[in-house]
């Protein structure tokens, strides 16, 4: 298997190195392949403790400052989550050992304490959900738990309102706790509120939508399911084109991507530091040797900084290109930007992937063509509803509506604007929002170097 190979390679190498903070990764992600390889169990459960042992210990050290805690705060608890998963998953005949039930329970328990901690309402909403599903099995029977556990969590996220990947995680949860307390209606309502509430949906959330959907429509008994087979037919028809029969695992769909970032004068030091290294481990984690991969950068302008590369062809020149062609100076041609972006990836045809756009921006845009540029990125994306618009927003923009109805013009499904903190943290973690969307992160956590 090509990815163990890769984990198992780069592992050694950062234990040569004594990188901590990598051989951390690696050991998080080999449990994670470990995971899904039969009869590896205990492997997982190895490089899963090495994980979680690296991180404690780095969260250990006295002389890391705030942020730096924060962040290591986050990692430790998705490494205990992904623990948890592990046990969750390890039943035999759909039945789990008290031993499992007690791990399981034990380490998405501290993985919550810590999101709680940090006040990450996505992390709070992840293990909320796989915590009250290890309540809902029926060998566990935790039903009560699982109600108080799951509908919390939904409530602090509404009352939020400003973090939609997290709730879609909480909109899920609720559908999953309705279809255990054998309300199949009201299970429906909240599946089908994922589905056409959010612009766009996290794809394992997606699938598991519209897994459970299906199942409930087409199921006759009213002690089951809802007996809708005309839904149950649309909802296969509508899946169909995304993820196949969804009784098998699908290979990820290829993609065709370009980021469009903001190298503006506002946006020096540590905030083009950490898109660089976060658009690097996209590239590097995220994306196969196969998938078109472009870069365009705006300040009062706009250039490309490298188009239509592949891994397996330019990998080497695109991480160069990333570090030493994006400097930070000028104003502000964000919509230029998008535009120009938009002409080169509406043409493109099918068979290069999935069609996305990854955009940044700190300001408002100073173009004098900014008007022309919108009109432009309206024809297109009405025209054209194959191509993903994501845009992250760094900080308190006066023009986030003007944003926002932009992204709407990608249509249902394909526009979503991610609220970043005026913060590397912050910047980092739009980034990996916009991976889940884009390729779908489920119940465990994958990790960059």
């Amino acid at each position: 298997m090509l990815a163990l190979d890769n984990y198992l390679t780069a592992e050694a190498l950062m234990i040569r190195l004594n990188n901590e903070r990598g051989e951390g990764v690696c050991a998080n992600n080999l449990g994670n392949v470990y995971r899904l390889m039969d009869g590896e169990f205990q492997k997982a459960v190895n490089s899963y403790n090495r994980a979680v042992a690296i991180a404690t210990n780095m969260l250990n050290t006295p002389t890391n400052d705030v942020e730096t805690q924060k962040a290591l705060r986050t990692v430790l608890a998705n490494r205990l989550n992904n623990m948890g998963v592990l046990f969750k998953e390890n039943t035999v005949n759909d039945v789990l050992s008290p031993v499992d039930v007690s791990n399981a329970e034990s380490y998405f328990e501290r993985s919550l304490a810590l999101h709680r901690q940090n006040d990450n309402l996505e992390g709070i909403a992840q293990v909320s959900g796989n915590l009250g599903q290890l309540y809902l099995i029926p060998s566990v029977n935790k039903i009560g738990q699982a109600a108080e556990l799951i509908t919390d969590a939904f409530n602090l996220v509404r009352k939020r309102n400003n973090d939609p990947v997290a709730f879609q995680y909480a909109c899920l949860n609720m559908g999953l706790l309705c279809e255990a307390q054998g309300k199949f209606a009201e299970a429906v309502t909240w599946y089908m509120y994922v589905l056409q509430k959010f612009n766009v949906v996290v794809k394992f959330i997606q699938k598991l939508v519209l897994t459970r959907l299906i199942a409930i429509c087409a199921e006759k008994d009213p002690m089951k399911g809802v007996n809708r087979p005309e839904l149950a037919d649309a909802l296969k028809k509508m899946a169909q084109p995304l993820f196949g029969d969804l009784q098998e695992e699908k290979v990820s769909a290829k993609k065709n991507i370009t980021f469009v970032l903001d190298t503006s004068g506002s946006m020096s030091g540590t905030f083009i530091r950490t898109c660089r290294t976060s658009i690097k481990s996209i590239i590097n984690d995220n994306c196969s040797v196969d998938d078109t991969i472009s870069l365009i950068k705006f300040d009062h302008r706009f250039q490309p900084v490298f188009t239509n590369a592949t891994k397996k062809n330019d990998l080497q020149r695109m991480m160069y290109q990333i570090d030493h062609n994006t400097e930070a100076e000028g104003g502000t041609a964000f919509y230029d930007a998008v535009a120009y972006a938009l002409e080169d990836l509406s043409p493109a045809p099918k068979s290069k992937g999935d069609k996305w756009i990854i955009s940044l921006t700190d300001g408002e845009d100073g173009s004098p063509n900014k008007i022309k540029s919108l009109q432009y990125i309206q024809n297109v994306l009405h025209q054209n509803k194959d191509i993903g618009l994501i845009v992250i927003t760094v900080g308190a923009l006066r023009t986030e509506a003007e944003i926002q109805k932009m992204v709407s013009y990608a249509g249902d499904k394909k526009g979503m604007l991610i609220r970043s903190e005026a913060n590397s943290g912050g910047i980092k973690e739009a980034f990996g929002k916009a991976v889940k969307i884009m390729a779908g992160r489920g119940n465990v956590n994958v990790e960059s170097l």
